[in-house]
């Protein structure tokens, strides 16, 4: 049986990223694989797509909103922002997620979304 793979002529729709990462202290051993798992997702967004990154912990913060990737400074930005810190409360930031999947969405023309809360 021979099957005949073709590349599709259609576009795929720029999508946009969320990614939501525990940083309370309850996280400080795996703290180091998050931080690899967010880096290597650089390779994998393609040039259309946006990437939206939060971190909570007893506080929170929106670090990019529908941003593109630079891939020359998204370690660094990750290495920023993502370390253990805190107690978890998850409930403000995904309570401010509906607003900021509108904002962004609006804002790049991308309606398609993916979400990831680590």
């Amino acid at each position: 049986m021979n099957i005949k793979l073709e590349k599709s002529e259609t576009e795929s729709q720029p999508t946009n990223y969320y990614l939501v990462c525990d940083n309370s202290y309850s996280m400080y051993g795996s703290i180091k694989t998050l931080k690899k798992t967010l880096q290597s997702m650089k390779t994998l967004i393609g040039a259309k797509d946006t990437i939206t990154l939060a971190w909570f912990s007893d506080n929170y913060d929106w670090v990019v909103k529908g941003a593109a990737i630079n891939t020359n400074t998204f370690d660094d930005l990750v290495d920023k922002n993502i370390y253990a810190r805190g107690c978890t409360c998850f409930s403000e930031v995904l309570e401010s997620l509906v607003k900021v999947i509108e904002d962004v969405s609006l804002s790049s023309g991308n309606t398609n979304n993916s979400l990831n809360v680590s």
